[in-house]
């Protein structure tokens, strides 16, 4: 089975590409860890915590309309600072810090008070801040505070809620080991679902073709490979494919070349046969001294001699079909006028003609008909012909030979307007010992005449072929011109 070509891409490049695939995903595993790592750094540092307790959510151009309910009731307050002065406080203050420098609060240059909720945990408060501009067209600083012990309460319910039996520290563990965990199952769901893709690539276009060889060598040439694989598989597939094809073909043509032998030896059996065995009874009577008579006696010797010259006939049309099929005869073709050629062979088969009563009508060209061609071959070819439409057709049969000259091929035409050929024999009438009676007559011709004369012709480069005739046989030579 063929299949179109199209393109296709290598396999080098189909595993390179998966490679590639699974090294991206691998990394991209990793950093998705690595995110659930920082996720997790980041929940601990604060960032579970409600952001309606962060500065930056509560904050407002007004101030004094602040609403800090979640944030007083975690224990903390609000500060409003202005160049590091507090000038307004929502809620209960607990501690008396009215004035953030960076002196006192260690800040070094560049930095301000934004960088106080950094390092919250090492801290007595939370902190978080927001830049704001006030109403009056003045930047002010929101300032949260909120006791570490709250925020401690905060995170270790946040982890009793997680596992009530564990401690935060065993806790933080198991997340990070959970962390680890997904990794390796991302990983491993990787390295499986590769693995199958690779295996789907190569190895099942290898197991079919692996079991595709082993019924070959067991015998079974109709196997065929069908599977859609990269350009290399494809290759082996169309090659294997095509090889199977081939040993099929060889396979019915040795089987054909079988049959047509033992057609062939039943074919000379059955044509020796009879003659053989008329020779040996006429022998015998003659040799037992069965005649007397010298007229019969002459008879019977008469009959031997023709019986003989049967199968002398017979062998010698044997052998030159024997050396065309073979390939043991050699044309030895030169140019000449076919339209005389034609001419001669009508001539020498002129009183054969006669002699079957059947009315001749030749058609050729007076001027010259130029083609390279074997003589000898050829005139046994036409010969052939002639005598099949002689051997079999009545007294008083039309036999017409007419050839035409065309650009690249000359065609002769040989019809008859007698018995014509059998249905049942039309399809195999050039093949070995067919003959265009359906009784095969004991004093019948070898049944090769057709067959040489075919393989002679096509030796030429052309071929001979029986056409449709309202009645009696129509045989069409068509030879090209080299």
């Amino acid at each position: 089975m063929k299949r179109l070509p199209h393109r296709r891409i290598s396999l080098k490049n189909t595993i390179t590409r998966y490679y590639v695939g699974f090294f991206v995903f691998i990394i991209a595993s990793m950093f998705l860890s690595a995110a659930l790592v920082r996720g997790f750094a980041t929940l601990l540092g604060g960032g579970f915590f409600d952001t309606r307790l962060e500065a930056a959510t509560v904050v407002r151009r007004d101030y004094t309309r602040i609403n800090a309910d979640d944030i007083l009731r975690c224990g903390g307050w609000v500060e409003i600072l202005r160049d590091g002065k507090v000038v307004y406080v929502i809620g209960t203050k607990g501690d008396d810090v009215t004035l953030y420098d960076t002196q006192t609060w260690g800040l070094s240059s560049g930095e301000n008070l934004m960088q106080l909720s950094a390092n919250f945990l090492d801290n007595t408060y939370f902190y978080s801040t927001s830049l704001f501009r006030g109403h009056d067209g003045n930047s002010y600083l929101c300032l949260v505070k909120i006791p570490r012990q709250n925020v401690e309460r905060q995170l270790n319910w946040y982890f009793s809620v997680l596992n009530p039996r564990m401690s935060a520290g065993r806790v933080v563990g198991s997340i990070l080991l959970g962390v680890v965990g997904c990794f390796l199952a991302l990983f491993l769901l990787c390295v499986f679902f590769y693995s199958r893709l690779t295996t789907r690539k190569i190895a099942a276009p290898l197991d079919q073709i692996a079991d595709g060889l082993n019924r070959v060598t067991h015998g079974d040439l109709s196997v065929r490979l069908d599977f859609d694989a990269e350009r290399e598989f494809a290759q082996i597939r169309d090659a294997f494919n095509t090889l199977a094809q081939r040993l099929q073909s060889a396979e019915r043509e040795k089987a054909a070349m079988e049959q047509e032998k033992k057609r062939l030896l039943m074919g000379i059996s059955h044509d020796l046969k009879t003659p053989v065995t008329t020779v040996y009874g006429y022998a015998k009577a003659l040799s037992d001294g069965m005649v007397t008579d010298p007229q019969r006696q002459q008879r019977h010797l008469q009959y031997i001699r023709d019986k003989a010259q049967t199968m002398t006939k017979l062998i010698d049309d044997l052998f030159q079909y024997s050396a065309l099929e073979g390939g043991g005869l050699r044309l030895r073709c030169a140019d000449g006028d076919f339209a005389e050629f034609v001419r001669e062979i009508i001539a020498e088969n002129y009183l054969e003609i006669e002699n079957h009563g059947v009315m001749l009508e030749a058609d050729i060209p007076e001027a010259n008909v130029p083609l390279h061609f074997d003589a000898a071959q050829m005139g046994r070819a036409l010969a052939n012909v002639l005598g099949n439409a002689l051997k079999y057709n009545p007294a008083g049969t039309t036999l017409t030979v007419r050839l035409t000259d065309g650009e690249d091929a000359v065609t002769l035409h040989i019809a008859d307007d007698g018995v014509g050929i059998a249905t049942a024999i039309r399809d195999t009438l050039f093949d070995e010992f067919i003959r265009g009676d359906a009784e095969r007559p004991s004093d019948g011709g070898s049944g090769l005449g057709l067959a040489i004369a075919r393989r002679i012709l096509r030796m030429h480069g052309g071929d001979i072929t029986l056409e449709p005739a309202e009645r009696g046989s129509h045989f069409v030579i068509r030879i090209p011109r080299r």
